[in-house]
């Protein structure tokens, strides 16, 4: 149907009537059928070794259920990727699609269509989703491979890793698990002890905790790489950091020497992850050389020198909360949760405010 409308005003402009017209089509259907839509990615290339969620963004004109059939409309060159039950997290006629990590091939491009249905009839959209390729070609060195914890520096290096230029920056990050991997990918994440945020650094000087008893002092030493998609490539170097044996006492004055060295430096230097993971370090130290009277260490010694090490505990949780102002990664976050679990691990050497500020810490952080 043409719908015309008519403005007219009396007498001539120019000789001629003074009158205007519009007009609009208006195509009546007896049903409409659905609009059947799909939601952009989020970035322009997607990675294998996550999980890949493609969202519908449909919509039934009548308000009804609509029926939806996921469709793999061009194979890739390399592999056999289909849309079976082994390779999805949902199913092909489920509103989104949902495909497992780890199932894509890097620098493949999947097309998929969504086909969705009502009574009022039939839609599709389509989409293709381009698979980044992570860095790739470098190298992950560890020096030296055996060390004292918290007492041997070791040196990591990140380098001659390449990548496409449109994923460039490459940012590096450092992470190190205790023991050896499990083949367990929940656990061992659940235990990963990550160095902060991806940073510009290629090469870092860390020291560490000693290794658990039960993998005789075996750490995995952790390099990564990144590009600006959130493409990854992961080396892996294992380590042996044996257990700084200290009389107490010693193990309290090495503490309070790297506090001042180790932990006010990074501070005063703006390295705030630095910060959270030497006070990891330190404490670890501290929990495993405990105070406790013997032969030659009173009740009243040892006393004395918990109250030394609550007071130390205290300005570490005040190192990590300043460490922690403005802007914190999800990986900032678990570094420093890890660091105020090490301070308040052992009741003994605790005091009540040390306490309340690392509980006030995790609120703020989480919150």
């Amino acid at each position: 149907y043409q719908f015309k409308l008519t403005v007219g005003k009396p007498g001539l402009y120019l000789g001629n009537p003074r009158t205007s017209q519009a007009s609009t089509n208006i195509e009546y259907v007896s049903s409409l059928p659905p609009r059947i839509s799909i939601t952009p990615m989020p970035f322009p290339k997607m990675n294998s070794n996550e999980k890949l969620t493609i969202r519908s963004g449909s919509q039934s004109w009548k308000n009804e259920t609509l029926t939806f059939l996921w469709i793999l409309t061009t194979k890739p060159v390399v592999g056999d990727f289909n849309l079976s039950r082994s390779n999805l997290a949902t199913t092909p006629t489920s509103i989104n699609l949902v495909i497992k990590p780890d199932k894509l091939e890097p620098g493949s491009t999947y097309s998929f269509q969504l086909q969705g249905f009502d009574t009022g009839g039939d839609g599709m959209a389509e989409i293709d989703v381009p698979i980044n390729i992570p860095p790739r070609g470098g190298y992950f060195s560890v020096e030296p491979l055996e060390g004292v914890a918290g007492n041997t520096t070791f040196t990591l290096m990140l380098r001659q890793w390449m990548d496409s230029i449109e994923d460039l920056p490459l940012k590096y990050q450092y992470a190190y698990l205790p023991g050896v991997t499990s083949g367990d990918g929940q656990l061992d994440k659940a235990n990963l002890k990550v160095d902060g945020a991806p940073s510009d650094k290629t090469r870092v000087s860390k020291t560490y905790p000693q290794g658990p008893d039960a993998a005789n002092g075996t750490l995995t030493i952790i390099g990564t790489v990144l590009d600006a998609y959130g493409g990854r490539a992961e080396s892996t170097q294992l380590v042996i950091v044996a257990k700084l044996e200290l009389p107490a006492a010693d193990a309290t004055n090495f503490v309070a020497d790297k506090m001042t060295s180790g932990v006010s430096e990074a501070a005063a230097t703006g390295d705030d992850s630095a910060v959270s993971g030497m006070v990891n370090m330190l404490c670890s130290i501290m929990n495993t050389n405990g105070n406790a009277p013997d032969a030659t260490t009173s009740s009243a010694r040892a006393l004395a020198a918990n109250s030394e090490r609550a007071g130390m505990r205290e300005d570490m949780v005040t190192s990590v909360a300043a460490a922690s102002q403005g802007y914190i990664t999800e990986d900032d976050l678990a570094s420093r949760g890890d660091a105020t679990s090490e301070v308040t691990a052992n009741g003994d050497e605790v005091m009540h405010d040390t306490l309340n500020k690392s509980a006030t810490l995790m609120d703020d952080l989480v919150g």
